[in-house]
């Protein structure tokens, strides 16, 4: 296992991607030292089980779920639909696992 950090910002001054949902950082020696991505984890198009694809109005609180050899397989988010400023609701994106 590995510590990570994904970040969710909602003023671009506090990640390196300029106001991305999901900055993210890892560290290879557990946290003693961090390097920050210049590419964010994820954006607000997400991509359905079905194949089709929708744009979220917000993607916030992002948790990395991990499996048992410590490989992280699913990010969740606090999201909201665009039109619709008041529900918000938890989305599940899975992550790729290493082979």
């Amino acid at each position: 296992m590995y510590p990570c950090l994904v970040i969710s910002a909602a003023d671009s001054s506090s990640t390196p991607q300029g106001g991305a949902s999901c900055g993210h950082a890892w560290s290879a020696d557990e946290g003693n030292s961090w390097t920050v991505s210049a590419f964010n984890a994820c954006n607000r198009t997400v991509q359905l089980v079905n194949g089709s694809t929708v744009t979220l109005r917000q993607r916030e609180r992002p948790h990395l779920g991990f499996n048992q050899d410590g490989h992280p397989v699913v990010l969740t988010n606090g999201a909201g639909w665009v039109d619709d400023c008041d529900a918000v609701f938890t989305f599940a994106q899975g992550v790729r696992v290493p082979k």
